[in-house]
């Protein structure tokens, strides 16, 4: 029983500090996509927006988490 509760307690801390860790070391943002002409050539025109919020410290950032937004065209 002891050892359950150890292995219960071991996988919840490392989530934690997984959590912790991944929060400090990425960033959010977000994209959308746009025809590029109206020729249906299948090219696309990809634009992406970082809140104001998620640029500190940017550069020293290991990842950048993408959210699709959709237009309103």
């Amino acid at each position: 029983m002891m050892t359950l509760l150890i292995f219960t307690i071991g996988i919840v801390l490392g989530w934690a500090a997984n959590t912790l860790f991944t929060k400090k070391r990425t960033s959010n943002g977000y994209f959308s996509i746009e025809p590029y002409d109206d020729d249906e050539t299948g090219f696309y025109r990809v634009n992406m927006r970082i809140p104001i919020e998620e640029q500190t410290d940017l550069i020293h950032k290991e990842r950048l988490i993408l959210y699709r937004e959709y237009s309103q065209k």
